[in-house]
């Protein structure tokens, strides 16, 4: 499938939350109303509109943590099948995508 950079796409039963020739991917699915981590590559770009409606709550699934020690934000997906966590890195230099990946 291509998708442009960062976009958020649903397609179905299927969801793309990033996808650029920097970074990985993450996809996700929907099956009996549950939230399936089909894929999650270790370092992903991730759009400031999707980060903006996971820390609003409003992306099923995906939440933003604050970490007190050391300072961090994370970003947390929960699926039925697996629970994925990035640390959230810095912004690019047109604020458009954070850097996320794995903690160590």
């Amino acid at each position: 499938m291509d998708a442009p950079s960062g976009e958020y796409l649903m397609d179905g039963e299927s969801m793309l939350i990033t996808a650029t020739d920097r970074a990985g991917e993450v996809w996700l699915s929907r099956i009996d109303d549950r939230l399936v981590v089909d894929r999650a590559d270790p370092k992903i770009l991730v759009s400031v509109e999707l980060m903006e409606l996971a820390a609003d709550g409003r992306l099923d699934g995906a939440r933003i943590v604050e970490v007190p020690d050391p300072p961090s934000r994370l970003f947390v997906i929960e699926g039925s099948n697996r629970k994925v966590t990035y640390r959230i890195g810095r912004c690019d230099e047109w604020g458009n995508y954070y850097e996320c990946e794995w903690p160590d």
